[in-house]
Parts: C-alpha cells; structure tokens; sequence
C-alpha cells in the first residue's frame, strides 16, 4: 500500500518543540478479528508474557443483562447475565501511579502512556511498545490483519498546565483556544458545563476521520479543567494492514493530530507551553 497524504513542502515544515505541553494521555490502539475459543485458549500464555513487562494485572469486569423480548415486551424470566472482562495490565512508578497501561480485549490491542509534570513521555515512547507489541500479539493470536487503528490524545487545561491563563478562579479559554468559542448572544464567559465536538474527514483512501472535542470535566479534576482532546481513526482497505503498514499509519495519524493543536491553540498558549 502506498501511503502518501503530505506534499514535500509540509514535510519540509520544522515542528515546535513544546516543552510542557499541556498533554495527560496518549492512547494507541489496533484492532483485528480474533475467533473467541481461540482467544480464551490462548490468553493465560499471553497474560504471563505481557506481566514481565506490565506487571500489575487489573482487570475490568462488566455484567450485561440480555433480555428477551416478545412483542416488545420484556421478558424477565429470559434473564441471560453475560460476565465481559476487559484484561488490563499497567506499569506503574515507585509511588504506585499507573505509567504504562496495555489493554487486551478480545477483538484489540490498546497501549496507554500517562505523563505528569514530574515525568513526560512522547510519541516515541508510545510507539516504542506499540512497535514491540503489536507483531508479538499478531503470532500469539493468529491476528492476520488489522483492520483499524486508532491514535487519541487527551490534553488538560487547568490551573497546573495553564497557570497564566487562569484568573480569580476562572480559566480564560478564549487566550487558549481558537476553536469553538465564537457563540451568538450577549454573554460575559463561557463557563461548565459545555461539550462541543466536530468530526472531520481526512482522507478517503484509506478511509480516515479526526474528532476533536473540548468539554468542561467538573467530576474528576481540579478546578477548573478542560479537557481538549485530538483522537484519529483510520479504516485500512479491504485487504487490512501487517503490522508494519499499522505502525505507519500510527505515524500519520500523529501528525495529523500535531497539526490541529497548532491550529486549535493560540500563539499565546503555544508561546507558554513552549518556554522553560
């Protein structure tokens, strides 16, 4: 497969550095069609592989009720519980905070990396255990072909990441961001809860999508948080992708995400997540 979407002149583009971007959460994912006896046959060989890299093994349980229905009427005699694990593996540091984090469900592989202001990690770390990874749960699995990838970076805009942009309690989006915050009406701020979102196409051949979306997090982070967030999908052609041609894609689909936070954010945040 020929894979070319940039001109020689975007290429040519030298990239900012930023050395404090406000970036929480990379994740890399692949999927390919594993039968299911294959796969249950097969994990607790895979499991104890993966725990000599990503030793704490926390999986996550889910209950569904399956539900009969005649006559669109549920019938409850019919109750059908179905246990769904999701098997999940981290690497954690000394202070027991999740690092690196591998997903294994039965139809996908996901690779998480988590950064903090003490410890930053970038896409060459990500794509060092997804180059690691991505071949060995192929052969294990008899994975022949990926079907889709997916590349999604979460980024946090608070107190911690945008101290400048924060004032008397209140995080000045319009000095951050470009995108989404020219609403109609007379208003003095725009404050949580909000949740905008906007998909675009990329490229047909393959078939590639960006969704990028910014949402107040008034639940789980101090305040006030946004959470601004890049994620592409790509749908590889009828005759899917070995895991060198999905590790390509994952280097398209970073830049394509590099590419939208220099235009989502303004001069000003650049200038700030790019200075000492």
């Amino acid at each position: 497969m020929n894979l070319v979407w940039m001109d020689a002149e975007t290429l040519k583009q030298p990239r900012r550095h930023y050395i404090r971007p406000p970036i929480a959460e990379r994740v890399a994912t692949v999927w390919g069609n594993i039968d299911e006896e294959h796969f249950l046959t097969n994990f607790e060989s895979w499991r104890e592989q993966v725990q000599r890299a990503y030793p704490h093994y926390e999986p996550h349980k889910e209950w569904l009720i399956m539900v009969k229905e005649r006559d669109g009427v549920p019938l409850y005699d019919t109750l059908q519980p179905e246990l769904r694990i999701t098997h999940r593996f981290a690497r954690k540091s000394d202070d027991g905070r999740r690092e690196f984090g591998m997903r294994c469900p039965q139809d996908s592989l996901a690779f998480h990396l988590f950064t903090r202001p003490d410890v930053r990690h970038g896409y060459a770390t990500l794509f060092g255990e997804i180059q690691a990874w991505l071949p060995q749960w192929m052969r294990h699995f008899s994975v022949q072909q990926v079907t889709k990838v997916n590349l999604y970076y979460a980024n946090l805009i608070d107190p911690e990441t945008a101290k400048p942009f924060v004032d008397n309690g209140q995080l000045e989006l319009q000095k951050v961001l470009r995108s989404f915050l020219a609403l109609p009406g007379a208003h003095e701020a725009l404050i949580p809860p909000y949740d905008c979102t906007a998909t675009v196409l990329l490229s047909e051949n393959p078939k590639s999508v960006l969704t990028f979306r910014i949402h107040g997090d008034t639940e789980t982070r101090l305040q006030p948080t946004v959470r601004v967030d890049f994620g592409v999908e790509i749908f590889p052609e009828k005759a899917g992708l070995d895991a060198d041609g999905a590790l390509r894609l994952f280097d398209y689909a970073h830049e394509r995400i590099l590419e939208r936070f220099e235009l989502v954010f303004t001069e000003e945040a650049k200038q700030f997540f790019s200075s000492e």
